[in-house]
């Protein structure tokens, strides 16, 4: 059963929680760096979601280096009230994704936002928290912060929204007739927070010093988001392409086949038609992080062999097959996408 398994996930079948300990897949030991990550910053407002409710944010904490300290969570908000807002919040942490428990509160959020204006404004949290770095990287921490609705004015003071889905975020609000925190879903009928609020989506906010997809997630076993991460690496959108992974190897290996598993937006309800993300996809059925354009490139020394250059890709699950080559390391270099600013992949195996 477990060697079934193993055949399954190697060739793109999804197992829940089965994780890739395939022995001859040398990328699981390899060190992994990229030319950039997304960082957690989202800054794009499709929509501006009113404050008449408290709503809410959840998300993994990748410190950009060892360990992070969070003082702040900047997000965009509009004020159309004459006066000044005061905006309060809470922040927590989270055992698990898509739930909001604010039992687990650990520090109070405050900041103002201006008169009749539109930024972003920073909520000071009064007792900082600190983001370590994962022992395992499909088990990050998880943070949570929710925002209340103000004490006046409500109606006019609003948070941005991205209209596009992010694996491994979770969005919610607060559902004042049942008294609970609530992710919305298709199936549980919220018309009016559902097709706004969604589930996999994310308000415009940022924090300093994280980030929100690593290059680690590319090896960490898992090819799909599950449990408590997205188990993906993305660009830094605001970076140009080309962009670059590498596989590090502690010793040169002979390798014949490299794995790529792309994002092609499987998290959507349906990719092959715009439904409300990327606003609208720059070509319909073509998922905009999937790779379009990129070289795999086997490195020794000095010496850089390109083993294969995929041009006009809009596969998922791509194996690359060469005559045995010697290699320290293993590159791909992404020259383009199908239309989105980032890159995803998923995972990356060498045998």
């Amino acid at each position: 059963m477990h060697d079934l398994q193993q055949a399954l996930i190697k060739h793109d079948g999804y197992l829940l929680n089965i994780r890739n300990d395939d022995p001859g897949d040398i990328a699981r030991r390899a060190r992994v760096t990229a030319s950039s990550s997304h960082p957690l910053s989202f800054e794009q407002a499709g929509d501006w979601i009113p404050l008449l409710f408290p709503v809410a944010q959840q998300f993994p904490a990748y410190p950009a280096q060892d360990d992070a300290v969070i003082d702040e969570v900047i997000v965009l908000v509009k004020n159309d009230h004459a006066e000044p807002v005061t905006i309060t919040g809470r922040v927590g942490s989270s055992c698990k994704l898509g739930t909001i428990d604010t039992s687990s509160e650990k520090a109070r959020l405050e900041g103002i936002a201006p008169a009749s204006s539109v930024g972003w404004i920073s909520l000071k949290l009064d007792a900082p928290l600190v983001a370590c770095k994962p022992a395992d990287w499909a088990d990050p921490c998880l943070f949570w912060f929710a925002i209340d609705s103000p004490q006046s004015d409500a109606h006019e003071v609003f948070i941005g929204k991205d209209p596009d889905h992010y694996p491994g975020f979770r969005t919610a609000y607060f559902d004042e007739d049942a008294g609970t925190w609530k992710v919305s879903r298709l199936h549980d009928g919220a018309t009016f927070f559902t097709p706004i609020i969604k589930a996999r989506g994310v308000f415009t906010f940022k924090i300093p010093g994280l980030i929100a997809y690593p290059p680690e997630s590319i090896t960490n076993g898992f090819h799909r988001p599950c449990k408590n991460a997205s188990n993906l690496w993305c660009s830094d959108p605001a970076m140009a392409f080309s962009q670059e992974i590498i596989l590090e190897f502690q010793d040169k290996m002979i390798i014949s086949e490299v794995h790529v598993t792309t994002d092609t937006g499987l998290d959507k309800a349906y990719t092959h038609e715009w439904s409300g993300d990327y606003d609208p996809w720059p070509e319909p059925g073509k998922p905009p992080r999937c790779p379009k354009d990129f070289d795999v490139v086997a490195i020794t020394g000095d010496a850089e062999l390109t083993i294969a250059s995929i041009t006009g890709n809009l596969q998922r699950k791509i194996v690359i097959k060469t005559s045995p080559v010697e290699a320290e390391k293993v590159k791909l270099v992404i020259h383009a996408t199908n239309g989105g600013k980032d890159v995803g992949i998923y995972e990356i195996r060498v045998y």
